[in-house]
């Protein structure tokens, strides 16, 4: 039983990497739209 979860977490990590790191993407990419965002939001109020 042990051997067999082992087993499949081993099999896991690749999907979970890939998974991890296309949701910090998007995440980084949110959070630079939100920025560009609020410096045209700034730039239209106090320019």
């Amino acid at each position: 039983m042990n051997h067999l979860h082992s087993h499949s977490s081993a099999v896991q990590p690749g999907k979970v990497n890939m998974m991890s790191l296309s949701v910090l993407g998007l995440r980084m990419l949110f959070a630079k739209s939100v920025a560009v965002n609020f410096l045209l939001t700034a730039k239209l109020f106090f320019f």
